[in-house]
């Protein structure tokens, strides 16, 4: 049985340049010219399940390769020896992309190539291409993130993310390199587990890539982890394990619906969706998801969940239902 592939979309910013890695759409050109994180400079990043060889596919879905003279394009439309590549995560947070021969990826304008050595040129910091607003959850735990109003933390410790609270923000910072946590209410997490409004060197992580997991670590080599009864904050070890590890996901839109007399859209008192309340709590709001179907189905109740669908422009908008 083949190995799953892990994939993330991502782009490659410079350290030396601060510049984006580029393939231009005619000629397969490659530069690092890119001022800004668009389709040109989109990468995907994939790894089999178990391995630490990267390849990188890019917009045109063609892969990066290097040969044994240090010489670097992106024509190869399937994978090959040359088109393997591992990443070495430096001190610094950033990485070097090392070929199948041994040499450091890297350069500046248009001039790249495999060099034997690591310098600025061949460091790299990653931006994840994905909407910055998530949901992370504890891999140890299996919980999810969320603000804890009355502690000023963030807990790893809901079953489902619901509501704003377990909304997070990931906010890159190009000129470190490094992201940032939001919450809803606008203040930064350090790394000591307590939120500041403003940024500051502690509130900045370098993110890591362990197959379909990531982990957080700090300026000074440490990691983000649930400690305690679920307080996230920067634990002592140096080394990733199942503590250190998380899963981001997209964190779909929470709606609420108002209907006549100004009544809610609710599932109070059972699973049946009604127009009832007034106050918005957590059983009026629901998830929405846009599934691209032209099949129609009318309100049904299922375990655990329930399904209002409607025909929007031959789209079936769903809402999931509110658990806990």
């Amino acid at each position: 049985m083949a190995p799953k592939t892990l994939k993330w979309n991502l782009g490659l910013l410079n350290h030396a340049t601060k510049k984006y890695l580029t393939l231009e759409t005619f000629g397969f050109k490659l530069n690092v010219d890119g001022t800004s994180l668009r389709k040109k400079q989109m990468w995907t990043l994939e790894q089999d399940e178990g391995t630490q060889i990267c390849y990188f596919r890019s917009h045109l879905n063609r892969y990066l390769s290097a040969d044994r003279k240090g010489n670097v394009k992106c024509e190869e439309e399937e994978r090959s020896e040359e088109t393997k590549f591992t990443v070495e995560t430096q001190a610094s947070g950033k990485w070097a992309v090392k070929s199948v021969h041994g040499a450091y990826f890297g350069g500046s304008g248009d001039q790249l190539k495999c060099e034997a050595k690591i310098s600025d040129t061949e460091l790299w910091s990653i931006q994840l291409a994905m909407h910055p607003q998530v949901n992370v959850m504890s891999c140890r735990r299996t919980r999810y993130a969320h603000l804890n109003t009355k502690t000023e933390t963030i807990e790893a410790t809901e079953i489902i993310p619901w509501g704003a609270d377990a909304m997070l923000t990931l906010e890159f910072d190009a000129n470190q390199g490094k992201y940032a946590f939001v919450t809803s209410n606008k203040m930064y997490l350090n790394n000591d587990g307590s939120l500041h409004e403003d940024p500051a060197k502690k509130s900045l992580f370098t993110i890591e890539f362990h197959e379909g997991e990531v982990a957080f670590r700090t300026d000074k080599g440490n990691y983000l982890a649930a400690v305690g009864t679920g307080k996230i904050q920067a634990g002592k070890n140096t080394t990733v394990g199942k503590d250190e590890l998380f899963i981001i996901q997209d964190s779909p839109p929470q709606v609420s619906f108002i209907g006549q007399r100004d009544r809610r859209l609710s599932i109070h008192q059972g699973t049946y969706v009604q127009y009832k309340v007034v106050l918005i709590f957590s059983l009026t709001k629901l998830v929405l998801f846009i599934v691209k179907t032209r099949n129609f189905n009318p309100c049904r109740r299922v375990v655990d969940s329930i399904d209002v669908v409607r025909d929007f422009h031959s789209l079936k908008c769903k809402f999931s239902r509110v658990c806990g």
